[in-house]
């Protein structure tokens, strides 16, 4: 979940790049002298915007979708997964436990923040390339 949640974030920092227009090269420059990360980056943004005006007529007219209701869409969702984590956070700081035994607190949440997953190197971890902090989600 987390890893096609920041596939789904950086497609739409593309898409979005791309609605501004930093998918087209300004006319005083000559596209010979781009260089192949720049222009890979540039074909980039344009297939996300692309492919996000697709998706958005896809919908059909039963539904009028704008690109503004899938980027409020998104914001809410990393806003309600924020509040969750610091909900979460703040219960494990609940004083109760810290009068429990050790054997009997609950046990840490088994995550790696900010690493792409690699199954390998821990066992039991779970890997997540999104921020682990609330503050950092929104």
């Amino acid at each position: 979940l987390e890893e096609r949640t920041r596939q789904t974030i950086d497609f739409l920092e593309l898409a979005a790049e791309g609605q501004c227009g930093l998918d087209k090269l300004p006319d005083s420059i000559d596209p010979a002298s781009q260089q192949k990360s720049e222009r890979k980056l540039r074909d980039k943004r344009r297939k996300a915007k692309d492919c996000l005006q697709d998706l958005i007529a896809r919908s059909g007219s039963a539904s009028i979708v704008s690109s503004n209701d899938v980027y409020e869409s998104m914001a809410i969702l990393l806003e309600e997964r924020a509040k969750m984590r610091g909900l979460w956070s703040e219960r494990e700081k609940d004083g109760v436990f810290h009068e429990l035994a050790k054997a009997e607190r609950p046990i840490p949440i088994p995550f790696v923040y900010h690493q792409k997953g690699d199954s390998k190197s821990v066992k039991g971890k779970g890997f997540s390339p999104m921020a682990g902090s609330p503050l950092e989600l929104v």
